[in-house]
């Protein structure tokens, strides 16, 4: 299972001009590997979504980061987002709150996110995950979701394909 995570900031203001919806951050690879510039979870981040006309943004976390900031307070969430954004504004921010923000990996109901194909796995693996369990009849336990799709798999397309699957072998046993 992987892990994507969001995280939503709140400014005093907009960050940068008012008709710039979201802030993309260029890394130069030096910069990247200084440890005094960025926090370590923070530099794989290079886009910050405003949300329409506030002064929130929204930031995504993926894989290793992602954990990582999940075992962070939201104290030291923001402290790592002000000062990344700082880097590249060349200007202090005050007045920053964390307003939201998701635990996927460590939610213990979901423990992730999203699922993938991890290396040596097959179409196959998917169609197992796919099977109602054996039990009696009518069948009582079905598995729908973008992790029981053959192809698409971590995409919501994916899920809803797999929940119309699972209706018709409802329909198709029970009526």
């Amino acid at each position: 299972m992987g892990v994507v995570d969001k995280i939503a900031i709140k400014f005093d203001k907009p960050l940068v001009n008012v008709e710039h919806q979201a802030l993309f951050l260029y890394w130069l690879a030096k910069d990247k590997e200084d440890p005094i510039l960025a926090q370590p979870w923070a530099r794989c981040q290079s886009t910050f979504d405003r949300i329409a006309d506030s002064s929130i943004y929204t930031a995504w976390f993926c894989s290793q980061d992602a954990h990582t900031m999940e075992q962070l307070t939201d104290a030291e969430i923001v402290n790592g987002i002000v000062s990344t954004l700082e880097l590249f504004l060349k200007r202090p921010l005050r007045n920053a709150t964390l307003v939201g923000r998701s635990s996927w990996g460590r939610d213990k109901l979901f423990l992730g996110s999203y699922s993938y194909n991890p290396h040596g796995a097959s179409k196959e693996d998917r169609l197992v995950l796919s099977e109602p369990v054996d039990g009696t009849t009518p069948m009582q336990l079905l598995f729908a979701g973008e992790a029981t799709h053959p192809s698409l798999f971590s995409t919501t397309h994916g899920a809803f394909e797999s929940g119309q699957r699972e209706a018709r072998r409802l329909l198709s046993c029970c009526l």
